[in-house]
């Protein structure tokens, strides 16, 4: 079964984003805006949407819809101890990982996911009933 990134818990969205930013060797720094700005945004492409796109290309590259969220666990402690080795042969430390860690918390944008994913909740709660009425049943985890 191949589980969407969206579609997973905040927690493993982050290993995944961190395990990403730890590959690519770093995120520039942006703002995250707000949802409105970034779908407002005249350039078509935000800074933070584009960070995204880019951790879901690396996710779908890697085949982790595949994993279960227990293996991603597993995998990002596996990279933070020992390291991992890019598909072009460069080696990254633990350490690697653990600065992209502090980059997402520094930036602010470990908290902003926490709290999108609060509002994500609310709003499930919300439509999840709505769309039960007409007979469309979502997934609720």
């Amino acid at each position: 079964m191949n589980i969407p990134l969206f579609w997973r818990p905040v927690k493993i969205r982050l290993y995944v984003a961190y395990m990403c930013d730890a590959y690519y060797g770093g995120f520039d720094n942006c703002d995250t805006g707000n949802t409105f700005e970034r779908v407002a945004d005249e350039s078509g492409s935000h800074p933070y949407n584009n960070i995204w796109t880019s951790i879901g290309k690396w996710y779908d590259m890697h085949n982790m819809g595949t994993l279960s969220d227990d293996d991603i666990v597993e995998q990002f402690a596996t990279w933070r101890s020992v390291g991992f080795t890019t598909l072009s042969g460069d080696k990254r430390n633990g350490m690697s990982v653990m600065r992209s860690k502090q980059r997402w918390t520094e930036r602010n944008w470990t908290r902003y996911e926490q709290r999108r994913n609060g509002r994500r909740q609310i709003a499930g709660k919300c439509v999840v009933p709505i769309l039960a009425c007409f007979g469309i049943i979502m997934p609720t985890s």
